[in-house]
């Protein structure tokens, strides 16, 4: 198995202000990708280099605790943008 070192991390935290005009987190989508791609440039990174990435948390369904797995891209994808994760959704299940 090929090890993989940290290229990479930063923790970008925003204030109510930055984010006042967004009603729902899937609304942020467009200034939050445009922070996460500016910050990638600033430290020199292509992002076309990635080979994967990986997150915690977010707009996806629950997955079990103890257990790796991936999530093909396009059901990541199609689940993010259905708004049936949202922590309002979960809250009312």
């Amino acid at each position: 198995m090929k090890m993989i070192s940290l290229l990479f991390e930063m923790l970008i935290l925003h204030n109510k202000d930055e984010l006042a005009p967004y009603h729902h987190v899937i609304d942020e989508y467009a200034f939050r990708t445009k922070v996460i791609l500016n910050e990638l440039h600033k430290e020199g990174i292509n992002l076309s280099k990635f080979t994967a990435i990986c997150g915690r948390g977010g707009l996806i369904k629950p997955i079990p605790g103890g257990r790796a797995g991936t999530i093909p891209t396009e059901n990541l994808i199609e689940m993010c943008f259905s708004g049936v994760y949202t922590r309002e959704q979960m809250v009312k299940k």
